[in-house]
């Protein structure tokens, strides 16, 4: 009989202890899996933030780009008009209404610096439009200069013409320099 218990025992101690294993497995792969639930929850959640980042930056980018270009539309517009103040010609309407046209155009991307930001192109952005704009009324000035036929007049309206392009020219490369290093940032 004693092996008969020996037996049992060892039966019982076999089924206890496989018992205990198969509970042990089961506790090891329940944590195993939510290890392995939680590593996927942080790398879809860092994967999120660098496409939304990449995603912010290239809005940003096409933001800016289309200040760019909408400042060469005043630019052009602008070195259109100085054209015929040089040659002491009155600027015909067109022209000049090309040219509030190409600042109304920029001035209205300044709103989209504004959403898109960093701060510290809205500053940026906002010294560039102000200094278009003040060229821009520098030019408007033409007709009642050139209506005068005073050389001296003319020369020196010409000189503040200058030196407001000059400044616009110093904002857009403000400007153009801030959104670089904010793109650099970004990546």
């Amino acid at each position: 009989m004693d092996q008969g218990i020996a037996g049992v025992i060892a039966g019982v101690a076999g089924l206890v202890g496989a018992g205990i294993g198969g509970l042990a497995t089961a506790y090891g792969a329940r944590i195993g899996a939510q290890k392995s639930m939680e590593a996927v929850q942080v790398q879809v959640q860092r994967q999120s933030t660098a496409e939304h980042k990449h995603w912010v930056r290239e809005q940003r980018r096409q933001v800016y780009t289309q200040v760019a270009d909408a400042y060469a539309d005043c630019a052009k517009a602008a070195t259109r008009c100085f054209e015929r103040m040089n040659e002491r010609n009155a600027i015909p309407s067109d022209l000049m209404e090309s040219l509030d046209s190409a600042v109304d155009g920029l001035t209205i991307m300044r709103g989209h610096i504004q959403l898109w930001g960093p701060p510290n192109l809205e500053g940026a952005v906002f010294l560039l439009t102000s200094e278009v704009a003040a060229l821009q009324e520098e030019i408007q000035r033409w007709p009642a200069i050139y209506t005068t036929w005073d050389d001296s007049a003319m020369a020196e309206h010409s000189d503040r013409c200058n030196e407001q392009a000059s400044r616009a020219i110093e904002a857009t490369n403000s400007f153009l320099g801030a959104a670089r290093r904010t793109l650099a940032e970004a990546q």
